[in-house]
């Protein structure tokens, strides 16, 4: 009866440092699991972020060229502008020296 009583406990001990022993390896493969998403979510989010962020700076890039743009032909059209403006002038001056 002790022997039976022995072997019960035996197994027993047995059966529930196999349950432990079972859960924390599936705990232990779950979070490295986890783990394993969240890099991979990481570098998906870092490689959407650097697209972003290159489409971005190439976007400012074109601003900035087509703003360089918009000024110089801003600047010539002014210059042009006031050489008319002169050349009005000096015409009507002209015209009222010499009639």
């Amino acid at each position: 009866m002790y022997l039976l009583s022995h072997l019960e406990q035996v197994s027993v001990k047995h059966l529930k440092a196999s349950l432990h022993q079972n859960v924390i390896v599936r705990v232990a493969h779950h979070v490295a699991n986890a783990q394993l998403v969240d890099k991979d979510s990481f570098k998906h989010l870092h490689v959407s972020l650097n697209i972003i962020l290159n489409f971005g700076d190439a976007l400012l890039q074109d601003l900035l060229v087509m703003y360089r743009t918009v000024s110089m032909v801003t600047h010539v059209l002014g210059s042009v502008l006031i050489c008319f403006f002169i050349f009005k002038r000096i015409w009507h001056l002209y015209r009222r020296s010499s009639g």
